[in-house]
């Protein structure tokens, strides 16, 4: 994580899922693999070790670059309320935190049909110039409103009591 902390790579914040147990893991990696002459963030390997250790199905909710919405301690901060354990990485997936990581992954979802659009756009202006002005493609919209969160407001407080919560609670 040394990397991702010192600003030298950027490293990812990962949200997995348990829906059985009402739990997320917040997790972060900076596990990289080089391709040519670039180096990519290998996220999908961090995900597949956590997910071979747990005992049960995992998904995964989201993934977010460390830097555009905050490294993994600050969400460890922020969300400390929700902790399913002191000093730990899983939280429960409920009000506050659960609307946050369903917003985001929603945010990125339209991001994505952006990028797609945008992409069919650039194509189709490659192949016809005059498209545009004739009004036969329309430039896509950019979603906007991105999920971000103000780490230097209170956080927020856990308002329910999970169902799962007896049959999981950590000893006190």
């Amino acid at each position: 994580m040394s990397q991702l902390m010192n600003g030298k790579r950027r490293g990812y914040v990962y949200f997995l899922v348990s829906d059985a147990l009402c739990l997320v893991k917040i997790g972060g990696t900076n596990l990289w693999y080089r391709k040519g002459n670039k180096v990519w963030a290998n996220v999908n390997k961090r995900i597949s070790q956590v997910c071979r250790v747990c005992p049960v199905p995992l998904r995964l909710a989201t993934v977010l670059t460390g830097v555009a919405f905050g490294n993994e301690s600050q969400h460890h901060s922020y969300f400390r309320h929700y902790r399913y354990q002191a000093n730990k990485e899983w939280f429960w997936y409920l009000d506050d935190l659960k609307d946050y990581i369903d917003t985001i992954a929603a945010y990125q979802s339209q991001m994505d049909n952006y990028i797609t659009a945008s992409e069919r756009y650039t194509q189709m202006l490659k192949a016809d110039p005059d498209a545009e002005r004739d009004g036969r493609i329309q430039i896509p919209e950019m979603p906007t409103n991105p999920p971000w969160l103000d780490f230097g407001k209170p956080p927020p407080l856990l308002k329910n009591t999970p169902a799962s919560w007896s049959l999981i609670r950590p000893a006190d």
